[in-house]
């Protein structure tokens, strides 16, 4: 999930970013996970301290939610 989050910031801000907070992680599927999941990444804006914000989570192929992560952000320590 962070690297999802991360890559958006490279892409668009052009910018490196490190995992910096998370309000709430849930993790719905404790048991060993399938060989695929995929995953969604909202991107919510910026903090008032100017981080990236998003909300994020994992599926299977069967679009059953595995994990969910909100209010996630992350630093911009390097400028690209």
């Amino acid at each position: 999930m962070f690297q999802t989050c991360g890559f958006r910031d490279v892409a668009v801000e052009h910018h490196f970013t490190l995992p910096d907070y998370i309000s709430k992680l849930c993790i719905y599927h404790p048991d060993t996970p399938p060989q695929d999941l995929y995953v969604y990444a909202v991107y919510k804006g910026k903090s008032l301290e100017n981080k990236s914000v998003y909300d994020a989570f994992i599926f299977n192929e069967n679009r059953v939610l595995w994990a969910e992560l909100n209010d996630f952000q992350m630093i911009n320590p390097i400028g690209i």
